[in-house]
């Protein structure tokens, strides 16, 4: 026997409908952490606006390996910054971490080389920021260790990122810092964190407490800017990176421009040692209106 369903619930079946549908179109590009977008092969590719973006490699994609990421994007005219990091319940090291800002709309090719210590699921987390009404396309490939299941195709050539020349072996060394990452912990707390750089062949190492990463809000001025916080550091090994991270507690919620800076104390310029300075001038000032500011200082 045929029966009639009522009209009201007609409407509910087709609420309920509309509302998977949009649970369904929304979660491909996810800003919840706790419900991060999967991802069931590489490569990912969008076009993103500002904000934060959550992805997941499921743990049955995942193996205990060498994990090697490559991140494609083209900034629009002004520029744009974003940053890609790893991480899951062992993982990952301050390598996971992709990231750059620039001024520029040059198209960008940044790479990881990390390890996984375990099977377990991997969060990605995408940041992009960008002028209003812009967006950001990007390509995210990713392979893991033998046997992980999961199959990339590689970008059709990159761009290669320009490096600068190291100075000669045994000589001083060329530490940089050419982006960083702000994180919007809460409303009121911002946690600004990247990786120092040494270009050059030699290891730096110098003396405890007399060089650090300076944060500074220039959001006000930029002429007479405040201290936020800054973390010290005694070496960075040749070719290699050191992690920093700095904490900005806000009394006032907004968006905030940062200042990053390598800051030497004098006595490294007059003492003997060379393995403690910084002889490479061409990357020592980087200024990006609107997007942050990155800046290394003598």
């Amino acid at each position: 026997m045929n029966r009639i369903v009522p009209l009201e619930h007609l409407l509910l079946l087709s609420l309920i409908s509309i509302l998977i549908f949009t649970e369904t179109y929304t979660r491909g590009q996810s800003t919840d952490e706790t419900r991060p977008t999967p991802i069931a092969a590489f490569p990912v590719s969008g076009n993103l606006g500002s904000g934060t973006y959550y992805y997941q490699v499921p743990e049955s994609l995942v193996s205990a390996g060498t994990a090697n990421a490559l991140l494609d994007f083209t900034p629009p005219v002004g520029g744009a910054s974003m940053t890609v990091t790893f991480s899951g319940r062992s993982c990952c090291p301050p390598e996971a971490y992709m990231g750059v800002t620039t001024g520029l709309a040059d198209p960008m090719h940044e790479t990881a080389r990390f390890n996984i210590p375990s099977r377990q699921p991997i969060l990605v987390t995408v940041y992009v920021s960008v002028a209003a009404t812009q967006t950001v396309p990007f390509r995210l490939t990713l392979t893991i260790g033998p046997g992980s299941g999961i199959i990339v195709t590689p970008p059709p050539s990159p761009t290669p990122t320009p490096t600068a020349t190291a100075p000669p072996r045994g000589t001083c060394t060329d530490l940089t810092v050419r982006s960083f990452f702000v994180s919007e912990e809460t409303a009121l707390r911002r946690e600004i964190r990247g990786n120092i750089l040494n270009l050059s062949t030699t290891a730096f190492s110098g003396y405890a407490r007399m060089q650090w990463v300076e944060v500074r809000d220039i959001t006000v001025s930029a002429v007479k800017p405040s201290l936020v916080g800054k973390q010290v550091f005694s070496s960075v090994a040749a070719g290699g990176t050191t992690p920093f991270s700095v904490e900005h507690i806000l009394t006032i919620a907004g968006r905030r421009r940062y200042e990053v800076a390598i800051v030497y104390s004098r006595s490294n310029a007059t003492d003997s040692r060379t393995a403690n300075d910084d002889c490479n001038s061409s990357n020592d000032s980087t200024r990006l209106q609107d997007l942050g500011v990155l800046r290394e200082r003598e």
